[in-house]
C-alpha cells in the first residue's frame, strides 16, 4: 500500500506499487549516497496525473552524522544571530543568559503592560547582580517584541555628546532613548555631576516620565546618597527632580551584599542559547 503518513503530504509509492497500478512511469534515476555510496532506495509521487521521482534518505551512520552536523550548525548560527540582536540593545554577551532572581523583578515583567511607566531601582555593592538582574529582565522584554536599550549612564551621555563634533542629530540620539520601551540605566552615579549631565539624565528621564515609559536604574548608591553625588557640583535642582520622579515610579531592589564575581563560576551569565529570531 502507499505510504500515507499524514494528511497533507501526498502519498509515495514504490515502483513495484506502480507496476501493480497499472501506472505508466519513466525508470527511476539511479542515486547513491554521498557519503557511502550505496544506491538510495527511490520513491514516487503522483503530481497532476504524472509520476515523480524523488530519492528518499540513505540511513547510513555516515548521513545520520552529517545531519546532525548541519543540524548543529544552523543551531549555533541561530544562536549568533539572536546574540548579535541582544549585543545590538545594549545587552553584552556575558549578560544574555543571566537569570531573574528576584521576586519584585519577576512582578515587573508580568505587571509590565498593565503598569505603564513602573519601573526599578536596583540598589547594590559592586558585583551584587545589579546589571546581571536588568540584562536579564531586558531580554525577556526583548524577546516579547518590546523596543529595550541598555546603556550605562556614561556611555549614553558620551553618545549624545559626540553627536556636537560629527553630522549625527542630537535629537534623533535623544529620541532614542526617550522613545523605547525599556531603558535600563546601569551604573547610575559613575558619570559627572557636571551641569550639562545632570540636565540632560533629567532631559530624557522627565521625557520618559511624561511618556509613561518604564526604565530600570542600577547604582551602588541608595537613592540619597545618589542625589548628593548627582549634585556634588552644585547643581542640586535637576538631581532632585531625577530622584522625584524615579521615587514615584520605581520599586526598590536591594541586592544581597555578596561579591558574585568572587564566588565558583561568578553571577549566572553568558552567551545566548536560545531565544525567538
Amino acid at each position: 500500500m502507499a505510504s500515507t503518513d499524514t494528511a497533507s503530504e501526498p502519498s509515495r509509492f514504490t515502483e513495484a506499487q506502480l507496476a501493480e497500478m497499472g501506472m505508466e512511469y519513466p525508470p527511476p534515476p539511479e542515486v547513491r549516497c554521498l557519503h557511502c555510496g550505496r544506491r538510495k532506495a527511490p520513491f514516487a509521487l503522483l503530481i497532476a496525473g504524472k509520476v515523480v521521482w524523488i530519492s528518499g534518505g540513505c540511513g547510513c551512520d555516515q548521513e545520520r552524522a552529517a545531519k546532525e552536523e548541519e543540524e548543529a550548525r544552523r543551531a549555533a548560527e541561530k544562536d549568533r544571530r539572536y546574540a548579535e540582536k541582544l549585543r545590538a540593545v545594549g545587552i553584552p554577551p556575558r549578560y544574555q543568559n543571566a537569570v531573574i532572581d528576584s521576586n519584585e523583578a519577576a512582578m515587573f515583567l508580568v505587571d509590565f503592560d498593565s503598569r505603564p511607566g513602573s519601573g526599578l531601582y536596583i540598589q547594590g555593592t559592586c558585583g551584587s547582580g545589579k546589571t546581571s538582574l536588568a540584562c536579564a529582565l531586558a531580554r525577556r522584554l526583548f524577546d516579547a517584541k518590546k523596543r529595550v536599550l541598555v546603556t550605562t549612564a556614561i556611555d549614553m551621555l558620551g553618545e549624545i555628546q559626540r553627536t556636537f563634533d560629527d553630522s549625527s542629530p542630537t535629537f534623533d540620539v535623544v529620541r532614542r532613548y526617550v522613545e523605547c520601551d525599556l531603558l535600563v540605566i546601569d551604573d547610575m552615579g559613575k558619570e559627572s555631576a557636571g551641569d550639562w549631565a545632570v540636565r540632560t539624565l533629567f532631559q530624557i528621564l522627565n521625557a520618559r516620565y511624561g511618556e509613561m515609559r518604564s526604565t530600570i536604574v542600577t547604582s551602588e548608591y541608595d537613592p540619597p546618597n545618589l542625589g548628593r553625588r548627582m549634585s556634588r557640583q552644585g547643581f542640586g535642582d535637576p538631581a532632585t527632580a531625577i530622584l522625584s520622579r524615579l521615587k514615584e515610579t520605581c520599586t526598590r531592589i536591594e541586592r544581597p551584599d555578596v561579591d558574585f564575581r568572587s564566588l565558583p563560576g561568578g553571577y549566572p551569565g553568558g552567551r545566548a542559547t536560545s531565544g525567538t529570531e
